[in-house]
């Protein structure tokens, strides 16, 4: 339902309601307090609706819902309160499930009687003669897909404010902005005519159109739990990223919040690529540069700590290093780096691949991931972040990373 459509309805709902009102008024003349019936000009706020989040295709990922809410005013009925009433009184709390006594109604200013998204099912608890005593508001509940790990992407919205995700990064352009107002007058007594004097429509929120394909990120998803469930793995993480615009088309998780761009891991040797381009950008190393693996190295050489393969992999050039995954000639490789370009350079080649900062992704709640400045740095910590260890990065910078090599060695920000 789009903006206009929604101020139909509410318009709609406002004279429905005006109507059973009248109408009800007129035929419990005798019992009805001439102050309600003298009352000619009725105003109503309409509350403005958050925008909605789509996905790629316009589907919805997040929207409001319309709720209709009934609450006594219980100010207002003191002042008109008789038997009659209170006999119908404890009907009104029967219908809505209310186990409250009478006293202790009386005791509030206000009571929330109860909601439901559908309207008939709020006006027929309610007796005809305290119809003048409810107020029925229109108001929002947040509905969201959760499956297939869209909602820890969508966020949440908590007492009107998004938090984390979308909601929370896009808050200012979601949330509405001012609501709206209609005043209606009432004209005849045997023959009642509800004429609109004033409608200033509510400044709603704005939608926001996110990357994700929900097709593709379902797909993966089911794809992706069937693993972890086979494996029996903690949990499991799918990134899908268009690799020249940085656009991300499916982010699944299977835990319950989005550790993708909340948490980190320690890479492992996934980051290797990153360290051999750092050594051949720099020409800290050269491209035909070998080492022979023993199966085991020691980053410095006179302490006893050892970095060690889960074989010997013999003589090995730079892509083979890649290749097997070798550690000592990774720790050969980082060793270079840090005597051409010192721990330092090193550090801020690190940053300009992503890691340590955030990625800048629109999402709510993402952290930087770990890495110590080099000042807080051991003198084993350039081999040991080298084969992915002592390091923290988010699964988000991991791929944003290793998608320089798919996109001609240019960095693109995750969107």
């Amino acid at each position: 339902m789009n903006g206009d459509d929604l101020w139909k309805a509410r318009v709609f709902f406002i004279f429905i309601i005006f109507t059973i009102f009248l109408g009800l008024a007129f035929i419990g003349l005798i019992t009805t307090p001439s102050s309600i019936l003298r009352r000619n000009v009725w105003s109503y706020f309409i509350p403005p609706t958050r925008g909605d989040i789509l996905d790629k295709s316009g589907r919805n990922c997040a929207t409001d819902l319309l709720f209709y809410v009934a609450y006594l005013d219980v100010n207002y009925l003191k002042k008109h309160l008789d038997p009659r009433l209170e006999t119908s009184l404890l009907d009104l709390l029967r219908n809505f499930n209310l186990h409250l006594k009478i006293d202790d109604v009386l005791n509030r200013k206000i009571v929330k009687l109860g909601e439901s998204e559908e309207r008939d099912d709020i006006l027929r608890k309610i007796p005809i003669d305290l119809f003048p005593y409810v107020n029925i508001s229109l108001e929002y509940r947040r509905s969201k897909i959760n499956e297939f790990g869209v909602g820890v992407i969508v966020g949440s919205v908590v007492n009107g404010k998004g938090k984390y995700g979308v909601e929370g990064y896009f808050d200012d352009i979601l949330r509405g902005k001012k609501r709206g107002k209609l005043k209606v007058k009432i004209y005849g007594t045997l023959k009642i005519q509800p004429e609109v004097v004033e409608y200033v429509p509510p400044v709603n929120g704005k939608d926001v159109r996110i990357a994700i394909d929900l097709d593709l990120q379902r797909a993966i998803y089911k794809e992706l739990l069937d693993h972890v469930r086979k494996h029996r793995a903690t949990c499991g993480h799918v990134i899908v990223m268009e690799s020249k615009t940085g656009k991300i088309r499916a982010m699944v998780t299977t835990s319950n919040w989005n550790d993708i761009v909340m948490g980190y891991i320690e890479p492992g040797s996934s980051i290797k690529p990153v360290v051999y381009s750092i050594a051949l950008e720099t020409e800290s190393v050269s491209p035909d540069m070998t080492h022979n693996c023993v199966g085991w190295i020691k980053p410095v050489e006179n302490l006893k700590y050892v970095i060690r393969d889960v074989e010997a992999h013999g003589l090995v050039n730079l892509e083979e290093g890649i290749v097997k995954s070798c550690n000592s000639m990774t720790v050969m490789v980082s060793r270079a780096i840090k005597d051409h370009i010192g721990e330092e350079g090193f550090y801020q080649w690190l940053r300009k691949f992503g890691f340590g900062r955030k990625t800048g992704i629109e999402l709510d709640g993402e952290i930087e991931g770990v890495l110590r400045e080099p000042s807080e740095w051991s003198v084993i910590d350039f081999a040991e972040i080298a084969i992915g260890q002592g390091i923290g990065v988010t699964p988000i910078q991991l791929i944003s990373a290793l998608n320089v090599f798919a996109n001609d060695g240019y960095y693109v920000k995750p969107t």
